[in-house]
């Protein structure tokens, strides 16, 4: 582990053990639910018995299929133009799309353009003239000839926007910008169609995989497929498999809730991910063995799941009994013989308070102080607790958070290194070379003005990193290169009349 004087920033999540379950809804439930839409307070499912419409978070449903002359509905989605009654579409399974602008009590058959009427996926998203385009995935016949159509007048007429595809039928669509997202079952991939002034270019992103599900979280998209999850970051870092703790890797659905990613699987219910998504935990208790869950809804204070398999049916949950102690932030300073310790929580259940462990040379960790919490609340948190020490030396701490039912979890642990001060001093950073980020040490014998600058190989001044009043104590800064070329470089520190300057070396 790496020593850093002053503080240590780590983020995790430390889950609460709830009691709370998923609870079968009496929507729905003699076949499989695939898809979900939400105008204001109405929530819709698609079902191999039609739609189906709750006004009141799925405490009861009512079948909204007048017109509907094919109950098989694959795929639903809502327009985008903020009109005063959206219009929603449904896709059927040899039926093609249908059309409703008020709330499903009535529907109309909107075809006109299309080759095929099995419609597996529509998407929306608003449009350059400030109406709604409408995008859905169709195959002429159940399995082939599958195409892109797009309609800029709500359904009212399509035109194809591709040549032929290879694959069968589509897992999912997704538009981010002027950007149009294609995934592809069995083993067809995932493409990007981009809008270049009304001519498409397809982008191939991934090969040989099938895609499922969609979903954007952040600035990232994230790619649910039968070998677990992907994330893609434009302009970053590109893909990245992220599964630790995903029981099963077929992801049939994806719903993105704040900060919260949910992962429903092909028989292992589901899974949600709290920390940027590079973990799961599996949140299934309720739920029957052997459940495919096809589709999400987030809604109020609620998530849906649609499911066919061992449960078939529409499922319900509140988000806040998934809502774990969720630790935004613990860092250690190291003050002479004194440590302050500060985190924070963005959300918390149940949280009956922390218990403050130290652990210092070859000891065991023990309690030394306790914080109380807050209980449930998704407002953020800051703690403090200041630990008063006696010898100098490496200390660790950890937090264990306790649940007013007495089950318990533990933080992640940090470090910090314990000095009396006799002498300012400037570390050598670390990694040294480093690419692209950085960690630079130093202590101080007393509270003061402190300038810590980077300087190029002229020794001109081009990042001033801290200018500001400090504590007397060891403390570290990172630097962050990413904008800087390869090269030779200076960090210079000034705190009163100690002036120090050591080098270091960007690699990339």
């Amino acid at each position: 582990m790496k020593k850093l004087y002053l503080s240590m920033l780590v983020f995790f999540t430390i889950y609460s053990a709830v009691k709370a379950q998923w609870v079968q809804t009496n929507g729905p439930n003699d076949g499989y639910v695939r898809s979900f839409a939400v105008i204001g307070t109405n929530l819709f499912a698609g079902s191999d018995s039609g739609v189906f419409r709750s006004t009141n978070n799925g405490a009861s449903w009512t079948a909204v299929n007048s017109g509907l002359t094919n109950s098989k509905v694959l795929s639903l989605a809502v327009s985008a133009n903020g009109i005063v009654e959206p219009y929603i579409f449904a896709g059927t399974l040899g039926g093609g799309v249908f059309r409703s602008s008020n709330n499903g009590t009535n529907w109309t058959e909107v075809n006109s353009g299309l080759t095929g009427m099995y419609v597996y996926c529509l998407t929306t998203s608003p449009g350059e003239t400030g109406g709604t385009d409408l995008f859905a995935w169709v195959n002429g016949e159940e399995f082939v000839n599958s195409n892109l159509f797009l309609s800029t007048n709500n359904g009212t007429s399509w035109i194809k926007i591709n040549t032929e595809l290879m694959y069968r039928f589509s897992g999912a669509l997704v538009v981010i910008g002027t950007n149009l997202f294609v995934g592809a079952s069995w083993g067809g991939g995932l493409f990007r169609f981009i809008d270049n002034d009304s001519s498409w270019v397809v982008d191939t992103l991934l090969t040989g995989i099938s895609v499922n599900s969609l979903a954007v979280s952040g600035d990232s998209l994230v790619v649910g497929t039968s070998d677990g999850v992907f994330l893609f970051a434009e302009n970053d870092t590109g893909w990245a498999a992220v599964n630790s703790g995903l029981r099963n890797k077929y992801v049939r659905s994806l719903a993105a809730s704040g900060t919260h990613l949910f992962a429903g699987t092909s028989s292992e219910g589901v899974f949600l991910s709290t920390n940027d998504n590079t973990s799961w935990t599996e949140v299934n208790s309720g739920l029957l063995p052997n459940t495919h869950v096809n589709a999400f809804a987030v809604i109020d204070a609620y998530i849906f799941a649609g499911t066919g398999g061992g449960s078939s049916g529409v499922w319900r949950r509140p988000l806040l009994e998934m809502v774990p102690v969720e630790l935004t932030s613990f860092t250690a300073t190291a003050n002479a013989k004194e440590v302050t310790l500060n985190w924070s929580t963005a959300t918390a259940l149940n949280n009956q308070g922390f218990e403050v462990q130290r652990k210092f040379g070859l000891n065991d960790f023990a309690t030394v102080g306790s914080v109380r919490g807050h209980g449930t609340t998704t407002s953020p948190i800051h703690y403090t607790y200041v630990d008063k020490l006696i010898d100098e030396g490496k200390y660790f701490y950890r937090l264990k958070q306790i649940d007013f039912n007495g089950t318990f979890e533990y933080s992640n642990e940090i470090e910090v290194d314990v000095r009396v001060l006799d002498k300012f001093t400037l570390e050598q950073n670390y990694p040294n070379p480093f690419n692209p980020t950085t960690t630079i040490g130093f202590g101080i014998m007393k509270k003061g003005n402190v300038k810590l600058s980077i300087h190029n190989i002229l020794g001109e001044e081009i990042r001033v990193l801290l200018n500001g009043e400090k504590e007397a104590g060891y403390h570290s800064i990172d630097f962050n290169g990413s904008d800087l070329p390869s090269g030779v470089y200076f960090y210079r520190i000034q705190a009163g009349s100690y002036i120090a300057m050591n080098k270091m070396i960007l690699l990339k």
